[in-house]
């Protein structure tokens, strides 16, 4: 009975940690406020086309902190509260970053992955997100993405 008891209380840690969801109406959503306005317009624009060309959505979030949370869990939750993709398509991809917390994460939904594997994602964050990020140029790293 104390083992259940433990395993139902440190689950109400893990849900009470979690960072709120919010309804993304933009392609792109600062809430660091770390990238200026132009940027993020541009940024807006340029995933707008790729929806408008390819019908695969792709949406860009940076928040300040996961508080905890596992990014795997926060990056399907939101893309599932947002239907990030065309609906019947599940074409969506989320972008997700917690800049306090240092953690990026690309979430693919189940129409792009084999497109865009779990190896190509984790190989983006790698080799074209991170090497602008460690030099501080964000802007530079999620466009390369």
């Amino acid at each position: 009975m104390k083992k259940i008891s433990l395993i139902i209380f440190i689950t109400s840690l893990v849900v009470c940690a979690q960072p709120k969801i919010d309804k993304l109406t933009q392609y792109a959503t600062d809430q660091t406020n770390l990238l200026s306005s132009s940027q993020l317009r541009e940024l807006n624009r340029e995933l707008r086309a790729i929806d408008e060309k390819t019908s695969n959505q792709i949406v860009f979030l940076m928040i300040s902190s996961l508080e905890g949370y596992p990014i795997e869990m926060f990056a399907n939750e939101v893309a599932e509260a947002n239907a990030i993709g065309h609906k019947g398509r599940d074409n969506g991809v989320l972008l997700l970053i917690a800049l306090d917390d240092r953690e990026v994460r690309i979430e693919v939904g189940y129409g792009l992955e084999g497109a865009l594997p779990d190896a190509l994602a984790n190989s983006i964050i790698r080799n074209e997100l991170a090497p602008y990020f460690r030099q501080g140029n964000y802007f530079a790293g999620i466009r390369a993405g």
